[in-house]
């Protein structure tokens, strides 16, 4: 993508403490496991700035998130997403950056090297959705200990 060091530098800071990458389970009738693992990359902000800036240097989606529940202590979040090989794209540049999320970033791009390697809209066979689910079962034990599996 060719970003400049300071623009990944921020993006790093912002996805240390905003943002999150993730493995989600999308569910979908036409492959063998009822659902296909995504990587995602998002930032959620009750302030609309920083994912518009977001959106506008790396393309991505952005969208308003209306709470559901009425708590007053919760607000509506702009949140601005980049998923599969984009996301991977991104995490490779801002990679070196990362002080929190370094590992999650690592995972997902071992995951997303993988799952390409597969090809798209081929059937999994056992040993791919077990290897998926190991993949999401660690990215899951990463972010619930923010950030370092402990053993």
């Amino acid at each position: 993508m060719g970003n400049s060091d300071v623009t990944l530098a921020y993006l790093a800071g912002i996805i240390d403490e905003e943002g999150c990458v993730c493995l989600a389970h999308c569910a979908r009738k036409d492959v063998s496991a009822g659902y296909v693992t995504v990587l995602k990359l998002h930032v959620a902000m009750t302030k609309d700035t920083v994912p518009v800036w977001l959106h506008n240097i790396f393309g991505g989606n952005l969208s308003l998130s209306k709470r559901r529940f009425k708590n007053p202590k919760w607000s509506d979040a702009y949140c601005w997403q980049l998923q599969s090989i984009q996301a991977a794209n991104l995490l490779r540049e801002v990679r070196p950056f990362l002080k929190l999320k370094r590992e999650q970033a690592s995972l997902a791009l071992e995951f997303q090297a993988v799952k390409s390697g597969r090809g798209r809209g081929k059937k999994k066979l056992p040993l791919q959705i077990e290897t998926e689910k190991g993949f999401s079962d660690r990215m899951h034990r990463l972010n619930a200990l923010g950030g370092k599996i402990r053993t």
